[in-house]
């Protein structure tokens, strides 16, 4: 709380550039205020910051973790979906991000009818969700990964099509065929066979 007033200096040369990012942002705004929480009053952050030392074993079920390739202070050019390969989410990341249309008038009117429940997030497409937080948009590469990781993986309990579809929602994902996809992948599992 200190460092970031100006009050004590910073001598981590880590903490250092965490502190530089935190001032230029905080610059951004008309005013800001840092308030200390203790640790005691903040447990849900004190539990997050505590995975870096986890056992992934030791992990609930339901804990979905992004490993990180470069520390927040850095900063990261955004790659947006519009670089991968093209797939469902190119013309509504490309129409959110640019405002362009394509050339097909009845695909121009779905897509801007589309758009509504969509957003960009650092260059990944997510879908508005009424239930929770948004729901990450799976390229066609994914979905296979995806799958197997919700049905069998850390999140897995080999369950079935109807209630997999829920669950790769419930875990955070979305893509527009998921339901007929459970179907599809539960009918070739082994395990749910026999």
């Amino acid at each position: 709380m200190n460092r970031i007033n100006g009050n004590c200096g910073v001598k981590n040369e880590i903490l250092m550039k965490y502190h530089e990012k935190t001032v230029t942002m905080a610059k951004a705004f008309d005013q800001t205020i840092f308030q200390h929480v203790p640790r005691a009053l903040n447990e849900e952050s004190d539990r997050f910051s505590q995975l870096a030392t986890t056992y992934y074993d030791q992990l609930p079920n339901e804990v979905y973790i992004k490993l990180r390739d470069h520390p927040n202070y850095e900063e990261k050019m955004l790659v947006t979906v519009l670089e991968e390969p093209e797939d469902w989410r190119t013309p509504i990341a490309r129409f959110i991000a640019t405002r362009q249309l394509l050339d097909n008038k009845l695909d121009v009117k779905k897509t801007q009818s589309k758009s509504y429940k969509f957003h960009l997030y650092q260059g990944e497409l997510y879908k508005k969700s009424v239930e929770g937080p948004s729901l990450l948009c799976v390229s066609v590469d994914n979905i296979p990964k995806v799958l197997i990781e919700v049905h069998n993986g850390w999140c897995g309990s080999y369950i079935g099509a109807r209630y997999l579809a829920l669950k790769i929602i419930r875990t955070g994902f979305f893509w527009p065929t998921s339901a007929k996809d459970a179907i599809m992948y539960v009918k070739t599992c082994n395990a749910c066979r026999g």
